[in-house]
């Protein structure tokens, strides 16, 4: 089995360099082996930058960008690239969390097509070795395991993972309906990474064109679906993911 992590990065504050650098550390310190991949996705960070630097060195496996482009078509890529060079498993990881060493050790234990841990923020991440249920599917996609069979799917559904016509927000609840339809299993598991949560618009100074951004990902979601995110019929195409059919099911 050939395993991957994804860390994507875009700086533009020391405050976030200082939080990519722990995140890239909890990626390497993973007790199950991964090729790790830095995806920089147009950092001005000067500190980032030098960092990236010394990193790519050392691994060659950091892809730059000099501007920042849409997170939804720099995944569709990326994810594209490693599953065709024989990947089975991408962990997916944003640059504002901590995960437990332990991690995707006990996500690839569940043979769920994508796999994700729950968030907290307020204490440094546990490892748990035992007791670790599905809570459900409806899964918290700010880390995921991504297998290749459930992204096969959905490439023969549709044509990509993430719809590119939202830039970024938004565009993981348009992944939860589509997997809803396709019928492809999810697992959100109880155990916790630490997350800084919304460190791109809470740790930078000029953060009104991302809450901008945000609401267009969602009209953009409304017009395609007919529904809003949040609604009763929103809700509703989600209701599959609750089935309690694989709550404890392990591979």
């Amino acid at each position: 089995m050939k395993n991957a992590t994804i860390v994507t990065i875009y700086d533009r504050t020391e405050a976030q360099y200082e939080l990519s650098v722990q995140t890239v550390n909890s990626a390497i310190l993973q007790d199950t082996y991964a090729d790790l991949f830095i995806l920089d996705n147009g950092s001005t960070c000067e500190k980032t930058k030098d960092w990236l630097k010394d990193f790519q060195s050392v691994s060659n496996r950091v892809l730059s960008f000099d501007e920042n482009g849409s997170p939804t078509s720099r995944a569709n890529y990326y994810l594209g690239l490693l599953f065709g060079q024989g990947y089975d498993n991408i962990l997916a990881l944003p640059n504002d969390v901590l995960a437990p060493p332990n991690l995707y050790r006990k996500l690839l234990e569940w043979p769920q097509g994508i796999v994700c841990p729950g968030m907290h923020g307020t204490n440094p991440p546990a490892i748990i070795e035992s007791g670790i249920i599905r809570i459900h599917g409806d899964c918290h996609m700010s880390v995921s395991m991504i297998r290749k069979s459930a992204y096969d799917v959905l490439m023969e559904k549709d044509g990509y993972f993430l719809d590119e016509g939202m830039f970024m927000y938004a565009s993981d609840c348009d992944l939860k309906v589509r997997v809803c339809d396709y019928g492809i299993p999810t697992a959100q598991l109880d155990i916790l990474c630490w997350h800084y949560g919304g460190a791109s618009h809470r740790l930078v100074i000029d953060n009104k064109d991302i809450y901008a951004q945000a609401d267009r990902d969602r009209d953009y979601f409304t017009k395609k679906w007919g529904f809003a995110i949040g609604s009763e019929e929103y809700s509703q195409r989600l209701a599959s993911l609750y089935s309690q059919d694989q709550v404890n099911a392990k591979s």
